[in-house]
C-alpha cells in the first residue's frame, strides 16, 4: 500500500498542519447570539471580550475587529466595554423575507493571534405587523329550529 505522504517535505508538512489547525481553531471558535428585531442602535448582543477570555481593554491593543461579508455592518463593537451592540435597527423581514430562521454570519478577527472567530446572530420576530381584515365586524346569523347533522 502506497504512503499517501510519500514525497511531502517538512514545509508541507507543516503548512498542512499551520491549515488543519487553523480549520480546527475555527470551528471551535464559533459565537452565536440571539436578539430581538427592531432593537435601537447601540442595543446589547453580547460580550465578545469575555467570550474571547480577554480583557476590555484588551481589544484595542489586540487589534479586535469584525469582519464583515460584503453586506451592510449590523453589528459593532463597543471598545470601552468589549461588548458586541447593534449598529442600527434591524428589520428581520427585510433582512430574511419569510426565511423560517434569520441568521447573520460575520467573524471577529484578533490581529496579533492572527485568529479568526465566526459569530452567528439570530434576528428573532417581534410581531410588529398586525393582521388587517377587510371588514371590522362580521354578522353571522344561525337560525335556531335548525337541525344539526353530524360529520
Amino acid at each position: 500500500m502506497a504512503d499517501p505522504l510519500r514525497g511531502w517535505g517538512c514545509r508541507e508538512l507543516f503548512l498542512l498542519s499551520m491549515l488543519l489547525g487553523t480549520l480546527w481553531g475555527a470551528g471551535a471558535g464559533q459565537i452565536r447570539y440571539s436578539v430581538p428585531e427592531e432593537l435601537d442602535k447601540g442595543s446589547f448582543v453580547g460580550n465578545i471580550a469575555k467570550e474571547l477570555g480577554l480583557d476590555s481593554w484588551e481589544l484595542a491593543e489586540r487589534g479586535v475587529r469584525i469582519v464583515s461579508r460584503g453586506r451592510t455592518q449590523l453589528f459593532a463593537l463597543n471598545p470601552r466595554s468589549g461588548s458586541l451592540v447593534t449598529a442600527g435597527r434591524i428589520d428581520r423581514e427585510e433582512l430574511c423575507a419569510q426565511s423560517a430562521r434569520c441568521l447573520v454570519s460575520f467573524n471577529v478577527l484578533v490581529e496579533n493571534k492572527m485568529k479568526m472567530y465566526g459569530v452567528e446572530v439570530e434576528i428573532i420576530d417581534i410581531n410588529d405587523n398586525f393582521p388587517r381584515f377587510r371588514d371590522e365586524e362580521v354578522k353571522v346569523k344561525v337560525n335556531e329550529m335548525r337541525l344539526w347533522e353530524r360529520g
